[in-house]
């Protein structure tokens, strides 16, 4: 089936892989939303992804299934951060690390504690700054790489079915 074609699903995993890390600097360099620490770790694992997925792409020397495992492993982390970052906009989960800064916190009175507030922006990770369609960027993210990875998974055993019925 055309459907669960392991070469087909990694270049379609690749397009939608770099059209994220593409947006994701759209949204921050082109419509001003400053990303917090989760963002950009989840940011890296997305490019890391895209990279691996490009030269994937072009080395035909690796089996198929060996490039699915790989392609699942990084599916699955980006899938435990992105539902994680979710977790914590919804209330589910604290955040072990913290995801403001502390740079600028030396006020010496009330008078430039007041300015240091009023100045600084909000980079907290459970404060969504954007919504689509009535999810945060970390929903949609959680949403996307979920989809892939049971995509992915789905031709894996495709791929392993079609090894048994060929002998």
């Amino acid at each position: 089936m055309i459907l669960f074609n392991g070469i087909l699903f990694l270049r379609l995993c690749f397009l939608v892989l770099f059209f994220v890390s593409v947006g994701s600097f759209y949204f921050e360099y082109f419509m001003g939303l400053e990303p917090c620490k989760l963002c950009l770790y989840q940011r890296y694992l997305w490019l890391i992804s895209t990279i691996s997925l490009l030269f994937l792409n072009l080395y035909k020397r690796i089996h198929i299934r060996k490039k699915l495992y790989l392609v699942l492993i990084l599916l699955t982390l980006i899938s435990i951060l992105s539902v994680y970052h979710s977790g914590i906009e919804a209330g589910y989960f604290s955040n072990i690390m913290t995801c403001s800064s502390s740079l600028g916190l030396d006020a010496t009175n009330v008078q430039e504690l007041d300015q240091i507030l009023r100045t600084t922006e909000n980079n907290d990770c459970a404060f969504p700054k954007f919504y689509f369609l009535g999810f945060s960027l970390a929903n949609l993210g959680a949403i996307v790489s979920l989809f892939l990875v049971f995509y992915c998974l789905i031709n894996i055993k495709y791929e392993i079915n079609n090894k048994y019925e060929k002998k």
